[in-house]
């Protein structure tokens, strides 16, 4: 990542695609620590994106990548799973990622699982927990997802394994 990207310097060069605030031509001084302490950091929001894929086997791998779909274009929807033998616990690593691709707006709709892409059955539910709000559903085969792209644009959902497993 671009070195002041994540102090949201991305103002675009006039005529150009570099950005103003680039150090191609001059060093810039930065305080990390002052723009994290007052929000203005993207920093620990990547912190924890990296966090995740450490913690989640599923996302190391390229070839359990399923894409779902919703009633809306701008909505997506995918899954990374991985069966239990090949995680360090011997359980499931699943998580499904629904993603509002629009960055202008507010998009409301309903999101669609093939729930045997997870190694579950249609008709079965489940819990899920937001590593980006800390919020937990109950989902299934069809949910409604109210993503808000100036808020928390994305869900990114870690499958609970059922009670007792």
């Amino acid at each position: 990542m671009y070195a002041g990207y994540e102090l949201f310097e991305d103002v675009a060069r006039p005529g150009s695609e570099e950005n103003i605030d680039n150090e191609k031509y001059e060093y810039k001084q930065r305080d990390w620590a002052a723009a994290e302490a007052s929000g203005n950091s993207l920093a620990p929001y990547l912190t924890m994106l990296n966090h995740t894929r450490q913690a989640h086997p599923a996302l190391t791998q390229l070839r359990n990548l399923r894409v779902h779909w919703s009633d809306d274009d701008a909505i997506l929807v995918y899954t990374k799973h991985l069966a239990g033998e090949f995680t360090p616990n011997g359980r499931p690593d699943t998580l499904i990622v629904v993603a509002n691709v629009d960055p202008h707006s507010v998009r409301e709709t309903t999101v669609h699982l093939d729930l045997t892409a997870i190694g579950m059955q249609p008709g079965d539910s489940f819990g899920v927990h937001d590593l980006v709000t800390g919020a937990r559903w109950t989902w299934g085969e069809n949910n409604y997802v109210r993503l808000d792209a100036f808020v928390e644009p994305v869900h990114l959902l870690v499958v609970e394994p059922p009670k007792g497993r």
